[in-house]
């Protein structure tokens, strides 16, 4: 008798989904000049771009490594595209228009939803950062963070 394969956490299915999105045909070419910079808001969010590939169709898929430091609450906000998250470390508040808050932390995985404002995204300690890992696919150059909802 064959056992079914385990199920994979969703650690080793973002892994594999960055590893297969690399090796898409017409995905060779990086963003240039932006792997590995870190780009911190006023508010302190530090976000780093960790990997950038072109699709086949022209679009960006992005991996995003953003930091929320403690105590930090981002302003009211959009996203032109859905973003896929992953919450590395410590605790966040988020809330979607027409949504109650909900609370997430390390090991909780969520959606950023496209153009719905984002009203609440806050970090629940004073000291702590919030670590986030942050995929999207784009236009080329397109932002994923849009002041106001």
């Amino acid at each position: 008798m064959t056992l079914p394969p385990e199920p994979m956490d969703f650690t080793r299915r973002l892994a594999l989904a960055g590893l297969i999105g690399a090796a898409l045909p017409g995905a060779a070419r990086a963003q240039a000049g932006g792997i590995g910079v870190r780009q911190t808001s006023p508010e302190g969010i530090a976000r780093t771009l960790l990997q950038s590939v072109t699709l086949a169709d022209g679009r960006d898929f992005r991996l995003i490594l953003d930091e929320f430091p403690g105590g930090v609450v981002v302003p009211i906000h959009h996203h032109p595209v859905p973003g896929l998250n992953y919450v590395l470390s410590g605790e966040a508040e988020s809330q979607y228009a027409g949504e109650p808050p909900r609370r997430l932390r390390a090991g909780d995985s969520f959606v950023d939803r496209a153009e719905t404002p984002h009203r609440i995204f806050r970090n629940l300690s004073r000291t702590t950062s919030v670590f986030v890992l942050l995929s999207f696919v784009a236009e080329p150059g397109q932002a994923f963070f849009m002041p106001g909802g």
